[in-house]
């Protein structure tokens, strides 16, 4: 299974995935453990990668219905407990991205600008607004298909952008035309561990100037 979009959500304490019991080799780190009836898990990770592999150890071969949606008694017990596993290595190793609140301890100190929640059905999302009640920013959490992306939800941020710099920067990766607002002149950028945090800041100062 592909648990890669993990790693945009998460930062990695590799000291503590050592600690857990992985074995750092060639950049990656690996972790075996037992499952019941003679399965065994591995999990692979590296700085952008996230995969875990079952394994049959009486006939010494992967088990590949893990990885197929199933009915299966067997298959979901198997399933259910590597998402334990997981849940227990995210929990003992990993640390929750907060790049949200840095952008609002961000805006606070050189803007004075309080975030505003005005959609009672979307709980993350903010605008950030100038002494006039404009507009220069919106974060919120939309669904990964809405972009193309693969993940099930992602963190984004909508600024306004000039024109020109819009067709530069937009990438489909780290940059994408503006969700649900105006793609002439609103640009949006990915929130994960990838995000350019310098770059983030400056076009966020580009847009409060803009609308100012």
């Amino acid at each position: 299974m592909d648990y890669s979009y993990l790693l945009n959500k998460y930062t990695i304490d590799y000291d503590k995935l050592l600690s857990y019991g992985f074995i750092h080799k060639k950049n990656v780190y690996t972790y075996k453990c037992n499952l019941s009836n003679n399965m065994y898990l591995v999990v692979s990770i590296t700085n952008k990668t996230m995969h875990t592999n079952v394994f049959d150890s009486l006939l010494n071969e992967e088990y590949i219905l893990y990885k197929v949606k199933s009915t299966s008694g067997f298959v979901l017990a198997i399933q259910d407990q590597v998402e334990k596993i997981i849940d227990s290595i995210i929990s003992a190793c990993f640390t929750k991205g907060d790049l949200r609140n840095e952008i609002i301890d961000y805006c606070k100190k050189k803007y004075n600008t309080t975030p505003e929640y005005p959609w009672d059905d979307l709980e993350d999302a903010f605008t950030l607004k100038n002494e006039k009640g404009k507009w220069y920013g919106l974060v919120m959490k939309i669904k990964g298909q809405s972009l193309k992306i693969k993940e099930p939800y992602i963190d984004i941020m909508n600024i306004k952008c000039n024109p020109d710099t819009i067709t530069k920067l937009i990438d489909n990766v780290n940059y994408y035309p503006a969700y649900h607002m105006n793609k002439k002149y609103w640009l949006t950028i990915i929130l994960n561990n990838d995000t350019n945090k310098k770059e983030l800041y400056d076009l966020l100062d580009k847009s409060y100037n803009l609308v100012k």
